[in-house]
């Protein structure tokens, strides 16, 4: 087994790092020299890259214009973090800064595929409230810089050496990273690396939001496909990964490592003499232990489930851990199933329906009178999870899923999310009953009937009171829409942000709409997109202007286009936008994308559930309201 040291790639996000005491046992983590590509996998190649010779990826270029550098906060063999601050808004961020790695004047092949694997996945996945956002990627002839959102509550391990959560607060932990967990498997990808280094918390509160920030291990895996190269950290690895033949549950292995840990301060292996092999997190840079005996444990020793504090600990919570903890990957539950366990369900406050209500603004189709939603003198709980898996996010008010729909959309990534826009505006007249709750909702934000809304109105509806949101998560969540010269949002952009598409794709009309939007899309009628068709629609404002425009959603005003086919093809505002683009919709590396691959890459995932994303709804102790699917605009 090749042992590689690899410390300094979890640095984005990050707070300054002291000496490290974390279970890294001299080499962070286990890889083989070759990592496996997403072709290799077989797997939707969201990332693949070609293998040809670059000078640059293709990045932005304005770094300096846009941010002020400031002192270094972490750094490591992979870049230095520093932080950052934004010279329009004077937010804070962290930058990770990457030397370049150049042989004979190209950029070496492997580090081309790390860089650009972990900027296509931080495109998606980070969207979601549990991932650091990536504001953004900037070269220079030296470096790469990644903007990512700055997380300054410290590290998940710093406050797990502190010892045991009450079950109440480990449980709300797991069910936050299960959630990561669970979006990641739904989107084909295997994290490898679940360990509460990974993880930090957005603010020093008690109760902050934790975000993973560290996607260096990860790599492209469908639900039943198997991978065979060992990755991970010595402690939390899975023992099929140590056989080396794993699929996604390897990361639900993990995940029930952190949860032991939580609940009981220390590892969970015994030795061979049936002492704990780590008793515990205090001996972790006192004492040194092989991998040898570190592996022996994970695949053969017993698990402690004896010793105290297990004899304080609810025996729901001890199934939880115990099913997770399953060394048989075929017995374990997957990352859904296990958010829906009776002992993560009975500390989740959405399960139980008590949203808070408000007297003022509403999105399910109420009046918007802008003010602050009505608390009783407790306070409020926001809820962090969709309600564990137990809940559809079909029948569910919009207002309880509203965050949790604008995550989804924003992980779908810049061409997916204008090309569903297209199909909205074909769907906007001809299914007005599948779109009459979301359409009740905008009305209620624009009275006047203009077909759009303004920006700042959305903001606010986001900031009333009735969602746990930072300043900056309520800016994430928008930045998806586009918006005109005058600030607005229009009827499209709000369709196709919150509407279902799981449910839409089921629809007897989806071929039909995806089908024209691709014909809308091949402007030279070749049956294929190129490069040049997706540059037009991703950087020129003609193709979908008038498709964003109102809600007429006539096909003459869809295909408007002036120049046409034959017009010149505007800049992009930097080089690598279109091939991001081409590599996450051509499948087969061609140079184009077919209409059967576009059909694939316009379709949301089975898996990919509103649930899995947080929905930060405030949540009273009182009696329930506005959660039973009932009230006006419920979806």
């Amino acid at each position: 087994m090749q042992l590689v040291a690899n410390q300094a790639h979890r640095a984005p996000g990050l707070t300054p790092r002291r000496a490290d005491t974390s279970p890294r046992l001299q080499a962070a983590e286990i890889t083989c020299r070759q990592a496996v590509t997403p072709q290799a996998a077989g797997a939707k190649a969201v990332g693949a890259i070609a293998a040809s010779a670059l000078k640059s990826f293709g990045f932005a270029h304005d770094f300096d214009q846009k941010y002020t550098l400031g002192r270094a906060i972490g750094a490591g063999t992979f870049g230095t973090v520093h932080l950052a601050t934004d010279k329009a808004t004077g937010q804070e961020v962290a930058v990770k800064v990457i030397t370049k790695r150049v042989m004979g004047g190209y950029l070496e092949g492997n580090f081309v595929r790390r860089v650009q694997h972990e900027v296509d996945i931080y495109n998606h996945l980070g969207r979601s409230l549990n991932v650091a956002y990536l504001y953004g990627a900037w070269e220079t002839p030296v470096h790469v810089q990644l903007v990512m959102e700055l997380c300054t509550g410290g590290e998940l391990w710093t406050r797990v050496q502190r010892g045991k959560y009450d079950e109440a607060a480990a449980a709300a932990l797991c069910r936050e990273i299960l959630c990561t967990v669970a979006q990641c498997h739904a989107k084909g990808i295997v994290l490898r690396d679940v360990k509460p280094e990974n993880f930090l918390f957005l603010t020093a509160d008690a109760d902050a939001p934790l975000k993973m920030i560290d996607f260096g291990l990860a790599t492209y895996c469908k639900p039943g496909q198997l991978l065979s190269d060992r990755a991970g950290s010595p402690l939390y690895v899975a023992p099929e990964v140590l056989k080396q033949s794993y699929g996604q549950p390897c990361d639900v292995w993990s995940a029930g490592v952190v949860a032991y840990q939580l609940l009981t301060g220390r590892f969970p292996f015994e030795d061979e003499d049936c002492g704990l092999l780590l008793s515990s997190l205090d001996v972790l840079g006192k004492k040194h232990f092989t991998n040898k005996e570190i592996f022996f444990a994970i695949l053969y020793g017993d698990l402690d489930f004896r010793r105290p504090p297990w004899d304080e600990i609810s025996e729901l919570a001890r199934d939880f851990v115990a099913h997770l903890l399953e060394r048989d990957p075929a017995k374990r539950p997957s990352a859904e199933q296990a958010l829906k366990h009776p002992w993560l369900r009975q500390f989740d406050a959405s399960a139980s329906g008590t949203s808070a209500t408000s007297s003022t603004a509403s999105v399910d189709g109420g009046s918007n009178g802008g003010g602050a939603a009505t608390t009783d003198g407790n306070g409020s709980a926001a809820s962090r999870s969709g309600g564990g898996g137990g809940v559809s996010g079909s029948g569910r008010p919009l207002s309880d899923s509203l965050v949790q729909r604008l995550q989804r959309f924003g992980t779908y990534g810049r061409l997916k999310q204008l090309a569903l826009r297209a199909v909205v505006s074909f769907m906007a007249t001809a299914e007005t009953e599948r779109i009459a709750s979301l359409a009740a909702a905008f009305r209620s934000l624009d009275p006047a009937g203009r077909g759009v809304v303004p920006y700042d109105s959305v903001v606010a509806l986001l900031n009333n009171g009735e969602w746990d949101l930072s300043r900056t998560e309520v800016s994430q969540l928008l930045a998806t829409f586009d918006i005109d010269l005058e600030g607005n949002v229009d009827y499209n952009e709000w369709l196709a942000a919150l509407i279902d598409w799981r449910e839409v794709q089921e629809s007897a009309g989806w071929q039909k709409y995806v089908n024209q939007v691709f014909d809308m899309f091949d402007q030279g009628h070749t049956g294929r997109l190129t490069p040049e068709n997706i540059q037009r629609v991703l950087c020129g404002g003609g193709l979908l202007g008038a498709a964003g425009s109102g809600s007429s959603g006539s096909e003459a005003d869809v295909l408007a286009d002036p120049g046409g086919a034959d017009a010149e093809l505007d800049e992009c505002p930097f080089d690598d936008v279109v091939p991001a683009a081409m590599r996450e919709a051509d499948e087969d590396h061609d140079g184009s994308i077919s209409r059967e691959e576009f059909v694939r890459f316009l379709s949301t995932a089975p898996g990919d559930k509103l649930e899995f994303y947080e929905s930060r709804r405030k949540r009273l102790g009182g009696s329930s309201s506005g959660s039973d699917g009932n009230g006006g605009g419920g979806l």
